[in-house]
């Protein structure tokens, strides 16, 4: 399987690194890490994690308050957000529509 992120996800993977590099470059690095290791956790079993919508999935990362959302089409990975948790999830509800 093959991931693809979304323009709208890929901001949000701008921002969340542009973050945790203004606080120190190693949590930058261990933050994307996590996110390495989040993304081949999908990629091995991506429909094991729950449903949010009809085709959505959610994947909540285990050492950054975020949640990887994606849906799966044949064999790819489509990331539609990688989402902090501590924003309005309202926000979502275009994105994973």
């Amino acid at each position: 399987m093959k991931i693809i992120l979304h323009p709208l996800s890929e901001q949000d993977l701008d921002e969340s690194i542009k973050h945790y590099e203004e606080i120190d470059k190693n949590l930058k690095e261990k933050f994307i890490k996590e996110l390495d290791f989040t993304f081949n956790q999908i990629k091995l079993n991506p429909k094991l994690y729950p449903l949010v919508t009809t085709y959505s999935h959610k994947k909540v990362m285990q050492k950054f308050p975020y949640i990887v959302y994606y849906t799966i089409y044949d064999n790819t990975i489509n990331i539609l957000a990688i989402f902090h948790t501590s924003r309005n999830p309202y926000t979502l509800k275009k994105r994973l529509s």
